[in-house]
């Protein structure tokens, strides 16, 4: 499993220290504990960099090799990169070889015509490539965080060489998959052992009930988001979300309800907010935590007048509110650069929201209050 933050990682590092990274070490070793046919070549996990990020960029040396003008940006990075067996073509240059992957620009490549799209909607892909080492089937599948945020793909290259003699250039892909049983078991491993990790992580870091990360996950998150915030002296802002005179609402119109109320404001504040860059937890009963990275007071109380906005539009009927005849939300805002990444400066981000929730409530309910660290 890799996390957000060791994703970040090891995208900021050398090709020299993606190899000796733990992550690669545990890569080689899950691929070369016998399960893998020896038809596979080589694993490795890639991901598109923002622009940003990028670099490298074609020569005027290399533009023929990659088939782009100068200048275009190597945007494909390999975040991790394994030899599943020796197999090697005698006819192969092994000082090109040796030389290709000292080289820390070959890490990188062009993106793609299908990148894009793929990152864009993650399915299982089978293709072909080629390279200066040989033709190859390439089986694609993407891969996940443990915040369950999309990462990359993980590939597996079968070289059409290791077939020689029992293949032409014409059969198709899926063909050599039946033809092959080897490499169809090797895929649905790699397939459902990714699917089966991914579904575990959500079972266990997701309340039942509305999908959103639950306290187990703040518990294991906060503390990351915190760091990464201070490191980089960003803010990082909290909104303690809390529904107004609920008890009323359950005792009045039956538990039953009170559940379908707190599902439709999950979704509702989840539509509100940036997947993949915001975190929205059930942090209990009827509370629920935001955390918004790299956000200051102004894009915070921005975010709580949209949340505010999206549950009016609900237009749940509560007859027993003593501030709308609607169902309705107070808020607790906070928004500090983080001094620190100990316990201390994550639980800030709890207790000031929640201080600022109570000074909502005090302040009559159906509005937000904020507290911003000097």
């Amino acid at each position: 499993n890799i996390s957000d933050e060791e994703f970040a990682e090891l995208k900021s590092i050398s090709y020299a220290e993606m190899l000796h990274h733990p992550l690669n070490t545990q890569l080689q070793e899950i691929f070369s504990g016998g399960k893998f046919s020896s038809e596979v070549k080589y694993a490795y996990l890639w991901t598109l960099l923002e622009p940003d990020e990028v670099k490298y960029t074609v020569t005027a040396e290399d533009a023929e090799y990659y088939n782009v003008d100068p200048g275009t940006p190597l945007g494909t990075i390999w975040l991790l990169d394994v030899v599943v067996n020796e197999y090697v073509d005698e006819d192969l240059d092994m000082d090109a070889i040796e030389e290709y992957y000292g080289n820390d620009q070959n890490r990188y490549t062009t993106v793609r015509p299908y990148d894009d799209d793929l990152c864009k909607n993650p399915r299982e892909v089978y293709l072909s490539d080629a390279n200066e080492f040989g033709k190859v089937i390439v089986a694609s599948v993407p891969v996940y965080s443990t915040e369950n945020n999309f990462i990359g793909y993980m590939n597996i290259d079968m070289f059409y060489d290791v077939f020689q003699g029992h293949i032409t250039e014409n059969r198709n892909h899926f063909a050599l998959l039946f033809i092959f049983p080897s490499i169809l078991l090797s895929l649905i491993y790699i397939v459902f052992s990714i699917k089966r990790a991914k579904q575990s992580t959500l079972e266990v870091n997701t309340d039942p009930m509305t999908g959103l990360y639950n306290r187990r996950h703040l518990d294991a998150t906060l503390p990351k988001i915190v760091k990464k915030a201070f490191l980089n002296e960003e803010h990082l802002s909290s909104i303690m979300v809390d529904i107004d005179f609920f008890k009323a609402y359950n005792d009045n119109y039956g538990h039953k309800a009170g559940d379908d109320v707190v599902i439709q404001i999950a979704k509702a504040i989840r539509s509100v907010t940036q997947k993949n860059v915001d975190y929205v937890y059930r942090y209990g009963g009827e509370e629920i935590l935001v955390l918004l990275p790299n956000t200051r007071l102004a894009g915070a109380e921005n975010m709580a007048r949209k949340i505010q906005q999206s549950i009016k539009e609900l237009g749940i009927t509560h007859s027993f509110s003593s501030v709308a005849p609607l169902i309705t939300v107070s808020q607790g805002i906070y928004t500090a650069i983080p001094k620190s990444s100990d316990s201390k400066a994550c639980n800030a981000y709890i207790e000031h929201a929640d201080s600022s929730l109570y000074a909502a409530k005090s302040a009559g309910r159906n509005c937000y209050q904020t507290y911003e660290a000097e």
